[in-house]
């Protein structure tokens, strides 16, 4: 193909200034060289190159079956929809970022795959603003709930070294009983959930601690 003759002969070239440009016999190989890879830029950059764009834009990715300019329409989209924040369903904003992240990482693959390709050339420079675009919408939804969402997972991780059930049933199991008069209160039973609140407590602001320190509001909650 055009593009692998026209890396041999700039390979060539270079090789070849390398060894002879000194020489003035090399000059005219080296011009005749310069004035054909000027051409094949002229030629093959006005009439191939647009074709290659749009024929990379129309091909389906194997990991989404998607076109390229479908496929960042779609990520956009994802992005807008949000994280679900149902507090019902707390494992879908998990699945929403897990699948959110599976989306980034293709289209990124892509996209540096396309600008090593093409980066150059104006008729690209349309999707590549437009992804460049989707990319820092996805990282500022990643800055944005990055931290509510480590707390909102360290709050219901069952941990059977822990808390079984999560925090806030282990809170009102402990509110329970220390509204209990001493009489009926279980004291080894109480012990035992303060101890046990008290272990997650120190793991939670060793994890958080940067945060803590900057006051963020959702860690302080």
């Amino acid at each position: 193909d055009r593009s692998k003759e026209k890396e041999l002969l700039l390979n060539w070239l270079e090789d070849f200034r390398a060894r002879f440009s000194q020489y003035n016999e090399a000059g005219e190989t080296i011009k005749q060289c310069e004035t054909l890879l000027q051409r094949y830029e002229d030629v093959v950059g006005k009439l191939f190159i647009p074709i290659q764009i749009q024929t990379e834009v129309n091909r389906r990715d194997a990991a989404t079956s998607l076109t390229l300019d479908t496929q960042i329409i779609r990520f956009v989209q994802s992005i807008e929809k949000g994280i679900p924040n149902d507090p019902r369903f707390p494992e879908r904003d998990n699945q929403y970022m897990k699948e959110l992240r599976k989306e980034f990482a293709a289209l990124i693959d892509r996209m540096e795959d396309f600008k090593a390709k093409f980066g150059e050339h104006a008729e690209a420079e349309p999707f590549i603003k437009d992804s460049e675009k989707a990319f820092e919408q996805y990282q500022t939804l990643v800055d944005s709930v990055a931290v509510p969402l480590a707390v909102k997972n360290a709050r219901n991780a069952r941990d059977v070294s822990s808390l079984r059930y999560g925090l806030d049933y282990h809170i009102k199991q402990l509110n329970g009983e220390l509204e209990r008069d001493l009489a009926s209160m279980d004291l080894k039973v109480t012990k035992n959930l303060y101890h046990q609140l008290l272990e997650w407590l120190e793991t939670f602001k060793s994890n958080f601690m940067e945060q803590i320190l900057g006051g963020h509001s959702i860690v302080l909650e």
